[in-house]
């Protein structure tokens, strides 16, 4: 994104910095991978997660856009309001597969339609529907280079949590095999 906003007239600085502020909030904006790993390690509710994480993530999103809309309509070399508007309209109607997945996601877990792993499966299987009839850039050649780059993915998640697993097994355990109390 830094590239593309120097590109459009934004400080360098400035875009760095409002990159760097808003990678923070993929975190509390369901559906989020550390929601579900979190859930799972600790066996809590990810619905819940999710419900919990939906206010602060649209907080923080109105505490970046305000500062962010006031500081770039200043800017020298920024495209003007009716070009912004003007692109925008293109913008909307391309993304508007794209804004779907939460609602559905959201909807159909919240609705009691379907648990959260079959939410990621209904996700995967919109996303594929949209790459494949609605944009029509997804190729079988793509299509095995994401399926390949989701297994690693998968690979390295499934590795943390067991490992983690494996620690919060130990550390139940450690009473038991010493006779002194938990290190942690």
């Amino acid at each position: 994104m830094i590239p593309a906003m120097v590109k459009r007239g934004y400080d360098k600085g400035f875009a760095s910095a409002l990159v760097a502020s808003a990678a923070t909030t993929d975190v509390l904006i369901p559906p989020s991978v550390a929601f579900v790993v979190y859930g799972v390690i600790t066996e809590t509710s990810i619905g819940g997660l999710f419900a919990a994480g939906i206010i602060p993530g649209l907080i923080m999103g109105i505490a970046l856009l305000i500062p962010v809309y006031l500081i770039s309509r200043n800017t020298d070399g920024v495209e003007t309001a009716g070009e912004r508007k003007e692109k925008f309209g293109r913008l909307s109607k391309k993304l508007f597969g794209v804004c779907w997945p939460p609602v559905i996601i959201l909807g159909g877990i919240y609705g009691g339609i379907f648990t959260p792993t079959e939410a990621a499966v209904v996700a995967v299987f919109y996303g594929f529907l949209v790459g494949v009839l609605i944009y029509r850039n997804l190729s079988l050649k793509e299509l095995y280079a994401v399926l390949r780059d989701s297994a690693v993915s998968t690979a390295v998640v499934m590795i943390v949590v067991a490992f983690a697993g494996i620690f919060a097994w130990t550390g139940s355990l450690w009473g038991s095999w010493t006779g002194r109390p938990k290190p942690f």
